[in-house]
């Protein structure tokens, strides 16, 4: 097969995986990504987030941020953290009296009676993690609340359809009227369905 004309594996793959780069108006296709296996992580954190509200939306724009905060702490805490423990854990001790063997030599089980005060340095780790955790979650929320307000408020979204329709279900019979009264003049269409009785399904048409 020519090169110039793509096998039809990568026609599927991208079919499932990219539909959004080629199959939609050019106007709202979305940046290819690149074709490395994990050359879409530096991507992931280049791309602006204007542009990925624009073109995808907002549950989309916060999967992404979702795995950013995920890579972001994980990345963050394994730099400082391993650096720090797995060296005490080694000069433990308990290995010279035969007490671990293998992978335990890493972990604090390693740590031998007369070298009981590292365990202070476990606990000083364990209390940066969950501090670092804490106030990156909290962060993270107050990013979506404004995000949100602010993407849901703009004009762009309020011209949508999905932003001015509102489904009511269970009205009771012979309160459409107070809808009306509520929501006033605002209500552009206004579509009823009813639910048949067995009478009226049997005596309609096939």
């Amino acid at each position: 097969m020519s090169p110039d004309h793509p096998s039809s594996a990568k026609i599927l793959s991208r079919r499932a995986s990219q539909p959004r780069t080629y199959l939609v108006p050019e106007g709202q296709r979305t940046i290819r990504p690149p074709s490395g296996t994990i050359s879409w992580i530096p991507r992931m954190f280049q791309l602006p987030d204007r542009i990925i509200l624009q073109h995808s939306g907002l549950d989309a724009f916060f999967f992404l941020r979702d795995i950013r905060t995920l890579l972001t702490i994980f990345t963050s805490l394994s730099v400082v953290v391993i650096p720090c423990l797995v060296p005490l854990n080694l000069l433990g001790g308990n290995d010279a009296a035969g007490g671990t063997r293998g992978l335990d030599r890493y972990s604090w089980a390693n740590i031998g009676l007369d070298h009981t005060a590292f365990y202070w340095t476990h606990l000083a780790m364990a209390l940066l993690v969950i501090v670092f955790i804490c106030y990156t979650i909290y962060v993270e929320l107050l990013f979506f609340v404004h995000v949100r307000n602010f993407y849901l408020a703009s004009p762009a979204h309020r011209r949508l359809e999905a932003a001015n329709t509102i489904l009511v279900t269970d009205i009771p019979e012979g309160d459409l009227p107070v809808l009306e009264d509520v929501y006033g003049r605002s209500i552009e269409i206004s579509l009823l369905c009813r639910r048949r009785s067995k009478s009226e399904k049997s005596s309609s048409p096939q």
